[in-house]
Protein backbone atom coordinates (compact mmCIF):
# COMPACT_ATOMS: atom_id res chain seq x y z
CA UNK A 1 0.00 0.00 0.00
CA UNK A 2 1.33 3.40 -0.47
CA UNK A 3 2.07 5.63 1.92
CA UNK A 4 1.05 8.81 1.25
CA UNK A 5 3.03 10.41 3.84
CA UNK A 6 6.34 9.14 2.32
CA UNK A 7 5.02 10.06 -1.19
CA UNK A 8 4.91 13.92 0.26
CA UNK A 9 8.26 13.78 1.80
CA UNK A 10 10.17 12.26 -1.87
CA UNK A 11 8.57 14.63 -3.75
CA UNK A 12 9.73 17.69 -1.03
CA UNK A 13 13.65 16.18 -1.05
CA UNK A 14 13.49 16.01 -4.74
CA UNK A 15 12.19 19.87 -4.95
CA UNK A 16 13.95 21.28 -2.27
CA UNK A 17 18.06 22.69 -2.38
CA UNK A 18 20.09 24.44 0.57
CA UNK A 19 19.40 28.04 1.13
CA UNK A 20 15.75 27.46 0.11
CA UNK A 21 12.59 28.33 1.98
CA UNK A 22 9.95 26.24 3.70
CA UNK A 23 6.85 25.61 5.36
CA UNK A 24 5.33 23.09 7.93
CA UNK A 25 1.67 24.25 8.65
CA UNK A 26 1.12 20.95 11.21
CA UNK A 27 4.17 20.58 13.11
CA UNK A 28 2.52 17.68 14.51
CA UNK A 29 5.99 15.26 16.00
CA UNK A 30 8.26 17.31 13.70
CA UNK A 31 9.03 14.31 11.07
CA UNK A 32 8.21 16.83 8.16
CA UNK A 33 9.73 20.08 9.95
CA UNK A 34 12.91 18.24 10.48
CA UNK A 35 13.11 16.66 6.79
CA UNK A 36 12.33 20.00 5.40
CA UNK A 37 15.60 21.51 7.51
CA UNK A 38 17.52 18.35 6.31
CA UNK A 39 16.65 19.62 2.85
CA UNK A 40 17.48 23.57 3.12
CA UNK A 41 20.66 23.30 5.00
CA UNK A 42 22.98 25.26 5.79
CA UNK A 43 21.29 28.56 4.59
CA UNK A 44 17.56 27.95 4.12
CA UNK A 45 14.75 28.67 6.98
CA UNK A 46 11.72 26.39 7.70
CA UNK A 47 8.74 28.41 9.94
CA UNK A 48 6.57 25.42 11.59
CA UNK A 49 3.16 26.10 13.16
CA UNK A 50 1.16 23.98 15.55
CA UNK A 51 -1.72 24.81 17.55
CA UNK A 52 -0.51 22.28 20.29
CA UNK A 53 2.16 22.51 22.54
CA UNK A 54 2.66 18.96 22.78
CA UNK A 55 3.80 18.70 19.18
CA UNK A 56 5.85 21.80 19.39
CA UNK A 57 7.82 20.19 22.31
CA UNK A 58 8.09 16.94 19.76
CA UNK A 59 9.45 18.76 17.02
CA UNK A 60 12.17 21.06 19.16
CA UNK A 61 13.05 17.66 20.77
CA UNK A 62 13.85 16.18 16.88
CA UNK A 63 15.18 19.08 16.14
CA UNK A 64 17.28 19.63 18.53
CA UNK A 65 18.30 16.04 18.58
CA UNK A 66 19.49 16.26 14.88
CA UNK A 67 21.05 19.40 15.23
CA UNK A 68 18.61 21.19 13.32
CA UNK A 69 16.57 23.73 15.59
CA UNK A 70 19.26 26.81 14.53
CA UNK A 71 17.54 26.28 11.15
CA UNK A 72 13.50 26.20 12.42
CA UNK A 73 11.75 28.88 13.50
CA UNK A 74 8.24 27.02 15.56
CA UNK A 75 4.97 28.88 16.23
CA UNK A 76 2.60 27.91 18.22
CA UNK A 77 -0.58 29.24 16.54
CA UNK A 78 -2.85 28.04 13.61
CA UNK A 79 -1.70 27.44 10.51
CA UNK A 80 -4.37 30.07 9.12
CA UNK A 81 -2.53 32.78 10.74
CA UNK A 82 0.49 32.09 8.82
CA UNK A 83 0.17 35.32 6.98
CA UNK A 84 1.12 37.18 10.90
CA UNK A 85 4.25 34.65 11.68
CA UNK A 86 5.61 34.46 8.51
CA UNK A 87 8.14 37.17 8.03
CA UNK A 88 7.65 39.53 4.90
CA UNK A 89 10.66 38.67 3.36
CA UNK A 90 9.28 35.13 2.39
CA UNK A 91 6.58 36.29 0.88
CA UNK A 92 6.92 34.92 -2.67
CA UNK A 93 9.62 33.28 -2.32
CA UNK A 94 8.35 29.85 -0.06
CA UNK A 95 9.51 26.87 -2.68
CA UNK A 96 7.19 24.08 -0.12
CA UNK A 97 4.76 24.26 2.45
CA UNK A 98 3.15 21.21 4.13
CA UNK A 99 0.52 20.05 5.31
CA UNK A 100 -0.73 16.99 7.22
CA UNK A 101 -4.53 17.37 7.97
CA UNK A 102 -5.88 15.98 10.45
CA UNK A 103 -5.24 15.54 14.35
CA UNK A 104 -1.92 14.70 16.33
CA UNK A 105 -1.97 10.97 16.55
CA UNK A 106 -0.65 11.29 20.23
CA UNK A 107 -2.01 14.49 21.23
CA UNK A 108 -5.85 15.62 21.78
CA UNK A 109 -7.63 14.05 19.33
CA UNK A 110 -10.50 16.38 19.35
CA UNK A 111 -8.03 19.38 18.21
CA UNK A 112 -8.47 18.57 14.28
CA UNK A 113 -7.67 20.81 11.79
CA UNK A 114 -11.31 22.06 9.74
CA UNK A 115 -11.85 23.75 6.53
CA UNK A 116 -12.22 27.06 7.48
CA UNK A 117 -8.89 27.46 8.84
CA UNK A 118 -7.82 25.25 6.68
CA UNK A 119 -8.40 26.80 3.42
CA UNK A 120 -7.37 30.27 4.83
CA UNK A 121 -3.98 29.00 5.44
CA UNK A 122 -4.05 26.89 2.26
CA UNK A 123 -4.71 30.62 0.21
CA UNK A 124 -1.72 32.45 2.39
CA UNK A 125 0.24 29.66 1.59
CA UNK A 126 -0.54 29.68 -2.19
CA UNK A 127 0.53 33.44 -2.57
CA UNK A 128 3.71 33.25 -0.30
CA UNK A 129 4.67 29.92 -2.40
CA UNK A 130 7.32 31.40 -5.71
CA UNK A 131 6.74 30.33 -8.89
CA UNK A 132 7.97 26.38 -9.42
CA UNK A 133 7.17 25.99 -5.61
CA UNK A 134 4.53 23.38 -4.40
CA UNK A 135 2.14 22.96 -1.73
CA UNK A 136 2.05 18.99 -0.24
CA UNK A 137 -1.59 18.50 1.50
CA UNK A 138 -2.37 14.83 2.68
CA UNK A 139 -5.78 14.81 3.34
CA UNK A 140 -7.61 12.23 6.17
CA UNK A 141 -11.24 11.74 5.11
CA UNK A 142 -11.63 8.79 7.47
CA UNK A 143 -13.11 10.40 10.13
CA UNK A 144 -16.19 13.11 9.76
CA UNK A 145 -14.54 16.07 10.51
CA UNK A 146 -11.78 14.89 8.21
CA UNK A 147 -13.76 13.83 5.09
CA UNK A 148 -15.59 17.28 5.03
CA UNK A 149 -12.26 19.19 5.23
CA UNK A 150 -10.87 16.55 2.25
CA UNK A 151 -13.83 17.51 0.30
CA UNK A 152 -13.58 21.15 0.77
CA UNK A 153 -9.54 21.29 -0.24
CA UNK A 154 -10.01 19.59 -3.39
CA UNK A 155 -12.55 22.29 -4.47
CA UNK A 156 -10.43 24.68 -3.29
CA UNK A 157 -7.78 23.04 -5.89
CA UNK A 158 -10.26 23.11 -8.44
CA UNK A 159 -10.24 26.84 -8.26
CA UNK A 160 -6.63 27.92 -8.29
CA UNK A 161 -5.21 29.68 -11.50
CA UNK A 162 -1.82 28.72 -12.69
CA UNK A 163 -1.65 25.45 -10.46
CA UNK A 164 -0.32 21.66 -12.25
CA UNK A 165 -2.13 19.04 -9.52
CA UNK A 166 -1.31 15.47 -8.75
CA UNK A 167 -3.40 13.28 -6.53
CA UNK A 168 -2.02 10.29 -4.93
CA UNK A 169 -4.95 8.20 -3.54
CA UNK A 170 -4.40 5.06 -2.56
CA UNK A 171 -7.16 1.93 -3.91
CA UNK A 172 -8.52 -1.06 -3.18
CA UNK A 173 -9.06 -0.11 0.60
CA UNK A 174 -11.61 -1.30 3.04
CA UNK A 175 -12.32 2.69 3.89
CA UNK A 176 -11.59 5.91 2.61
CA UNK A 177 -7.49 6.27 2.61
CA UNK A 178 -5.34 9.13 3.41
CA UNK A 179 -4.35 11.01 0.28
CA UNK A 180 -2.14 13.43 -1.51
CA UNK A 181 -2.53 16.41 -3.48
CA UNK A 182 0.71 17.77 -4.80
CA UNK A 183 0.20 21.23 -6.06
CA UNK A 184 2.76 23.14 -8.07
CA UNK A 185 2.82 27.00 -8.95
CA UNK A 186 3.54 26.90 -12.24
CA UNK A 187 2.80 30.60 -12.67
Amino acid sequence: MIRVTAVAQDRARALLQPADLAVDATAGKGIDTAMLAECVRPDGRVWACDVQEVALQHTRTLLETLGLAHLVRLVHDGHEHLPQWLPECAHGKLTLAMFNLGYLPTGDKTLTTRSDTTLRALDAAWQSLRPGGALSVVCYPGHEAGTTEAQSVEQWVETLDGAHVDAVKPTGTQRPSPFLLWIEKVR
